[in-house]
């Protein structure tokens, strides 16, 4: 039957009408594939009268309305259709027209076909069970694994699927077994075995600090302790080794410091981080406190001090001082800046203050007592040296109390003297003494010459006895005085002169003459 309605499906309609007036080249004729012909199976549609002029070959679906449904355009189209029934193609032949005034000619020609429903087989298959995502990568003891499974059938749907365990479990490491299970909708069942395996090639996460610095705190550097731990998905917590532990001492310098820890399937990593250690500190100075210092010249104190310092890295540094020990310090306060710089250029400044102080008072020297003859009723003209010396001014010109040159008294006369320097120190007050002698001293000095020259006869002696007898007498006799001067002088002018020498002779007669002047003999004539 089914053959029958083929062959009969294959009936070509060809109907020849000619639109146009005139003769055409050609006449269409068309014809379809041997069928069958089944519902969504492709036919193709074939014009079987080649153009022997310049043509269109336009195909059209006749669907039942009035313009019908487009196929397409060429000596061949194909087309399915979704429904069963007979169904009619026309294939339009257009061509040029030859012998008439109207542009084209055409020229049609149907082909009917018969569409059958497709049969329904019986359905004996179960449905084919496929999964993926069955490996996973351990993210700890137990790893949740999402694996992707599905059925598929070719003859109708499936209805249920299923896996056990289930997709989405915490599976252990290692490999486990799954069973899957699927049914169609014809009650085939179809199963499946597969293996999860979950495996561990990760190595432990190692912590380790991005970079540390560190100050170096002596020549070797410094001591640095630091925190490297490492976590294993699987195993947990896990031992770490560095190649330079934690607590070392790192050198001064950048220390690259790789550290690597395993899990127990032998998964190993590394992590590194630098460490680095500087020297950024100043060595540190130790300066005297103020100095206090007293001068020894003009120019001020010789002074030395001690300054020193020390360097972490670098051990003992020595500063640089703007006034060096030993040096000679004006008077005053002078400021002493010291800087110590370490071998990496790391500097530190400190200061302190020298103060040359001139509280010592000049060095005052006095004459010791003087003794000098009165030439004049108020005594005499007595000169002397006193000086005074300071360490810083030099010489100072004492202050006493009577002035050398000045005229002392008859009798004795305490001077006393200071010395005071431009800063107002001032010496001790020392004492001397003037001792004028008047004229009985002065004559008991003139016996005791005369005595000793033993002048033999006219005893020049008993006449200066007699004006120190006139001038002692509670009641002084100087009239009797003088004349006993005047004739002692006129007899040094005769006899007793010639019993002299000339220098004792002049000695004497000077000696009167002054003594006469003490008293205040009036003058010869």
């Amino acid at each position: 039957m089914f053959r029958k309605l083929a062959a009969l499906a294959a009936l070509l309609t060809l109907l020849v009408a000619p639109v146009a007036r005139a003769a055409t080249t050609d006449i269409a004729t068309a014809e379809a594939a041997p069928g069958p012909y089944l519902v969504g199976s492709p036919i193709t549609f074939t014009s079987t009268t080649p153009c022997t002029v310049s043509c269109r070959l336009l195909w059209k679906y006749l669907s039942g309305t009035r313009l019908g449904e487009q196929m397409g355009e060429g000596v061949s189209v194909q087309r399915s259709f979704s429904t069963p029934g007979l169904k009619t193609v026309q294939l339009d032949m257009s061509e040029f027209c030859v012998g008439t005034s109207r542009l084209t000619c055409d020229s049609f020609a149907y082909v009917s076909v018969n569409v059958e429903a497709v049969p329904l087989p019986i359905d004996l298959t179960p449905p084919t069970i496929a999964a993926a995502g069955l490996e996973a990568e351990a993210t700890g003891p137990n790893t949740v694994v999402s694996y992707s499974f599905g059925a598929t059938d070719p003859d109708d749907l499936v209805v249920t699927q299923s896996c056990t365990p289930a997709s989405g479990q915490a599976f252990p490491l290692g490999a486990t077994p799954i069973d899957c299970t699927a049914v169609d909708s014809n009650g085939n069942v179809g199963k499946a075995s597969f293996t999860v395996v979950v495996k561990d090639t990760t190595g432990p996460a190692i912590s380790s600090p991005p970079g540390l610095a560190a100050e170096a705190t002596s020549p070797a550097g410094a001591v640095v302790t630091f925190d490297v731990t490492a976590t294993d998905l699987v195993d947990g917590s896990v031992a770490t080794t560095c190649s330079t532990p934690s607590g070392s001492t790192f050198p001064l310098g950048s220390t690259f410091v790789t550290c690597a820890a395993s899990d127990s399937r032998g998964n190993g990593s590394t992590a590194m981080f630098e460490l680095v250690v500087t020297d950024s500190t100043a060595p540190a100075l130790t300066l005297p406190g103020t100095i206090t210092a007293e001068a020894t010249s003009p120019a001020g104190a010789v002074v030395t001090y001690a300054a020193s310092a020390t360097d972490l890295v670098d051990g003992a540094v020595t500063p640089s001082c703007s006034s060096p020990s030993g040096a000679t310090f004006a008077v005053g306060s002078t400021t002493v800046t010291c800087t110590a710089t370490d071998a990496r250029g790391n500097s530190s400044s400190g200061s302190f203050a020298v103060k040359v102080a001139d509280t010592t008072a000049p060095t005052l020297t006095v004459p010791d007592a003087i003794v000098a003859n009165a030439t004049s009723p108020l005594g005499a003209v007595v000169s002397y040296t006193a000086t005074a010396t300071d360490s810083v001014g030099g010489a100072v010109t004492p202050n006493c109390s009577r002035a050398s040159g000045a005229v002392f008294p008859i009798g004795t006369t305490t001077v006393t003297c200071t010395a005071t320097d431009a800063r107002g120190n001032s010496s001790t007050a020392q004492t001397f003494t003037v001792q004028v002698k008047g004229a009985v001293a002065q004559l008991n000095d003139v016996l005791q010459v005369v005595l000793s020259w033993k002048v033999k006869g006219h005893m020049p002696e008993i006449r200066v006895m007699g004006v120190i007898w006139s001038l002692t007498q509670a009641k002084p006799k100087v009239p009797l005085a003088c004349k006993l001067l005047g004739e002692l002088d006129e007899q040094l002018s005769g006899e007793l002169g010639r019993k002299l020498t000339a220098a004792q002779r002049d000695w004497l007669r000077g000696e009167l003459a002054r003594i006469s002047n003490v008293i205040g003999c009036p003058k010869p004539r």
